[in-house]
């Protein structure tokens, strides 16, 4: 109910309360973690995740959550190690492909980025607009802007929220590095009305 509401501090008391009653319940403990995580306590997320993981050491979802915590916390290199344990345990797991995809990027490897998000639309049962917005980028940074600027256009095809660089940040949990090449190529779209508040 609380994480709905988005009070996490309440979460974090009401979990922190249960954990002393059921110390070993792996539920609690990761809502703990997701609690702190929403509420950027980056440092306390993680902590709990591993002691999720302590309990569950192969347990995927609470791999990719803390995962996600570093990439948030800007642990890029952690974020790539939980992710290619998840790929290890799973090789179809779109989000472990995603997420190592963004740390790769966030640390300038374009080309590992790249692969991990063909890897994902290869695996991926839908349409996933993160991964074709970020093979956009990856085309972008890597000088293939025409082939950039297309899988951009079959983005704003979709929805026009696609020129707003504020919208996207959020819609696709970016990083600034991932944000700053968007913004790049937001701003070399045709047509693009916002572009001036891009640059």
């Amino acid at each position: 109910v609380f994480f709905h509401l988005e009070d996490y501090l309440k979460a974090i008391k009401d979990y922190t309360v249960a954990l002393k009653l059921e110390p070993d319940n792996l539920e609690f403990i990761s809502n703990l973690a997701v609690a702190y995580w929403r509420n950027h306590d980056y440092e306390q997320a993680a902590s709990h995740y591993t002691s999720a993981l302590e309990k569950d050491p192969n347990n995927i979802s609470i791999l990719i959550g803390r995962g996600s915590v570093y990439y948030d916390s800007g642990d890029y290199d952690r974020c790539i190690a939980d992710c290619d344990r998840v790929i290890t345990l799973d090789e179809k797991n779109t989000s472990g492909y995603i997420n190592r995809a963004k740390a790769s990027f966030a640390l300038q490897h374009y080309t590992e980025a790249q692969v991990d998000f063909e890897k994902a639309k290869s695996i991926s049962s839908d349409e996933n607009n993160l991964i074709a917005a970020g093979l956009a980028i990856c085309s972008f940074v890597l000088g293939r802007k025409d082939e950039a600027k297309s899988l951009w256009n079959e983005l704003l095809a979709k929805d026009e929220q696609y020129r707003d660089i504020t919208w996207v940040e959020k819609e696709l949990h970016w990083a600034k590095p991932l944000s700053l090449v968007a913004t790049q190529l937001i701003a070399e779209m045709p047509d693009n009305k916002g572009a001036e508040s891009l640059k």
